[in-house]
């Protein structure tokens, strides 16, 4: 292995354990919350959302099994926090949105949750935002490329 082989494999473990440490901190946030990770982030999405979510919208921005997604969903809707409503040109399909309550829920929770992160990356201050995005844009980047060029993915995959 080269200095520059050992130096990305010892990042890659790094990066894996702030990661691990960010999730962990994450489902503490959930528990406080009284509630199962995968329900916190549906909430979450539902209220930033700039557009109505269908279940596989959810899914595919939470990158969660679609039959977890369905029982965060059913749990939440039995709680009277989201409710179903069709979805206009998609046939059977139906959009995820929160309740009056799910609303009031959501200002209590998961929109605090995402007013905290925004005050940690601005905490960063703006050169050192627009460096992290960019950096790790071009890292997802080079990792789509070369996950592409061993046939992972296709390579207009990686184009996304």
């Amino acid at each position: 292995m080269t200095d520059r082989e050992t130096d990305a494999s010892e990042l890659l473990a790094r990066l894996a354990e702030d990661e691990r440490l960010l999730d962990a901190a994450y489902r503490s946030v959930a528990r406080s919350f009284g509630m199962p990770d995968c329900a916190m982030w549906v909430l979450y999405f539902l209220a930033i959302a700039d557009d109505p979510l269908t279940q596989q919208g959810l899914c595919d921005l939470m990158m969660y099994p679609k039959q977890t997604v369905n029982s965060s969903v059913t749990k939440l809707k039995a709680q009277g926090l989201v409710e179903l409503a069709p979805a206009s040109g998609m046939g059977h399909g139906k959009h995820v949105v929160l309740t009056k309550a799910g609303a009031e829920a959501a200002k209590d929770t998961v929109l605090r949750l995402r007013a905290a992160e925004e005050r940690a990356l601005a905490s960063m201050g703006r050169e050192a935002m627009a460096r992290f995005s960019q950096l790790y844009r071009q890292f997802r980047e080079a990792v789509q490329a070369e996950l592409a060029s061993e046939g992972f993915i296709d390579a207009q995959e990686s184009g996304r």
